[in-house]
């Protein structure tokens, strides 16, 4: 059988008018402030949504009873302009392996 999907890039841009540290910030550090609640891996809802500042560093998320679910690696760490992850074994929200790349620049 002919395997028919590729590589396939999905793009995504929102502009915002704030500086580029708080942008990033926002997005990295306070995840759970924005993320759907219902997208969630744990058997709870998330309390809380970490990015361990590091390469290599795991993405997870905590529950309000100390349980941790994780969602993937951080595969580099560029502050503030980007930060790829590998999404782990997802099966309700994203696919296992798909790489997640957000890059952060200045408007023009």
């Amino acid at each position: 059988m002919l395997n028919l999907l590729g590589e396939a890039v999905v793009r995504k841009a929102v502009r915002m008018s704030v500086q580029i540290q708080r942008t990033f910030s926002v997005f990295m550090e306070q995840m759970e402030t924005w993320w759907p609640a219902t997208h969630h891996i744990g058997k709870t809802p998330f309390d809380s949504i970490i990015v361990e500042p590091r390469v290599g560093g795991r993405w997870y998320e905590g529950d309000v009873e100390g349980q941790m679910a994780d969602w993937g690696t951080v595969l580099a760490w560029d502050p503030p302009n980007r930060v790829p992850f590998f999404v782990a074994a997802w099966s309700r929200t994203l696919p296992a392996g798909l790489e997640v790349r957000s890059k952060y620049c200045r408007g023009q």
